[in-house]
C-alpha cells in the first residue's frame, strides 16, 4: 500500500512543544550469529535487543517484550530469516512512551567457532506521554482482504471502537521507506464529519471515487507494512500527511492522553506468485 491513486500535499510538522524526557538508560543488547548472518546484521539485532532492554527496564517485562515480528516459512525462503524485526517499531506497541533517541556507546564481537556474539552497549532516551490514558477506550483495525495483499487488490480498511471517535489512519512501509509514516485517512477526497464507532475506508462518501493501490518497487517480491489508527474523542488538529516516527509521537503528545487511543495492523504485500500458494 505504498501509493494512493490520488495526490496529497506532503507536509512535515515541526512541533514547538518541549517534551519531558527520562534520564538516559545505559543498556546492553546481544545477538548470536554464524556463517549465514553477517557481523553487521548481528550487531543491528543486538542494538534492537538493547532498545528492548531499555523498555523492559523502564516499564517491566510485559511491555519490554512487545515488538513487531513477522515470522513464517515463506519469509524464510525469500530472506533467509524466519523473522523480520524492525527496530523503529518499538514505540508503535508501547502506549506509555517511545524511544526518542539512542547513542551507541560500544560494539564488540566475541568470536567463537561456529557461533559468535555481538554485544552493543547504548544510551537510550525514552520520552513518555503525559497524563493517564482512558483504559476503557479501545479501537481495532483490520483490512477486509486479510493480512496478505496482492498487487491487484483494492484494500478496504475497517475500524471499530467501543466509543464514538474520529479516526486517523497512517501506514508505514519499512521495506520501501523506513523513515516516514504516511496518512491514508482523512484525505483530500474523504473526510469524517462526525464521530463513529465503526468506519470503512474508503467511506463511500468521498467527493471523488478513489482506491488504495497495492504496489511494490520493481526489485522487490514482497513487503511487510503496517497500518496505525489513532482514534480520538475529539478532532485532532493539524494531522500530518507525512511525518517521521519521532515527530509523529511528539504530535500525539500535544493532545490530552485521555482523548486518544491507538491500534496497529500488520500485513504483507505479495508480488511473487510463489508466495500466493
Amino acid at each position: 500500500m505504498t501509493r494512493l491513486f490520488f495526490a496529497v500535499l506532503l507536509m512535515i510538522i515541526h512541533p514547538t512543544t518541549v517534551a519531558r524526557e527520562l534520564p538516559p538508560l545505559l543498556v546492553d543488547g546481544f545477538a548470536e550469529f554464524g556463517p549465514e548472518v553477517s557481523r553487521a546484521e548481528a550487531c543491528n539485532r543486538a542494538l534492537a535487543s538493547a532498545k528492548q532492554e531499555a523498555l523492559r527496564k523502564q516499564y517491566g517485562e510485559e511491555v519490554g517484550q512487545k515488538s513487531v515480528l513477522t515470522c513464517d516459512e515463506k519469509l524464510e525462503k525469500q530472506s533467509g530469516n524466519n523473522c523480520e524485526l524492525f527496530e523503529n517499531t518499538w514505540s508503535l506497541l508501547n502506549t506509555n512512551g517511545f524511544i526518542r533517541s539512542f547513542k551507541k556507546v560500544d560494539e564488540r564481537v566475541d568470536e567463537k567457532i561456529g557461533m559468535s556474539v555481538c554485544k552493543v552497549t547504548a544510551n537510550v532516551i525514552i520520552e513518555e506521554y503525559e497524563g493517564t490514558p482512558d483504559y476503557s477506550f479501545e479501537t481495532q483495525l483490520k483490512v477486509t482482504q486479510g493480512t496478505n495483499l496482492r498487487l491487484d487488490d483494492k484494500p478496504v480498511i475497517e475500524i471499530e471502537s467501543n466509543k464514538p471517535a474520529f479516526h486517523y489512519v497512517y501506514y508505514w512501509a519499512p521495506f520501501v521507506d523506513s523513515e516516514y509514516y504516511y496518512q491514508l485517512f482523512p484525505n483530500a477526497y474523504d473526510q469524517q464529519k462526525q464521530k463513529a464507532k465503526q468506519l470503512r475506508v474508503p467511506t463511500g462518501h468521498a467527493t471523488k471515487n478513489y482506491n488504495f493501490e497495492v504496489s511494490l518497487p520493481n526489485d522487490m517480491t514482497y513487503s511487510h507494512e503496517y497500518l496505525i489508527v489513532i482514534s480520538s474523542k475529539e478532532p485532532l488538529t493539524s494531522p500530518p500527511d507525512k511525518i517521521t516516527e519521532v515527530n509523529f509521537f511528539r504530535w500525539l503528545k500535544s493532545f490530552d492522553r485521555k482523548q486518544w487511543t491507538q491500534s496497529t495492523f500488520n500485513y504483507r504485500v505479495l508480488g511473487d506468485s510463489s508466495w500466493q500458494i
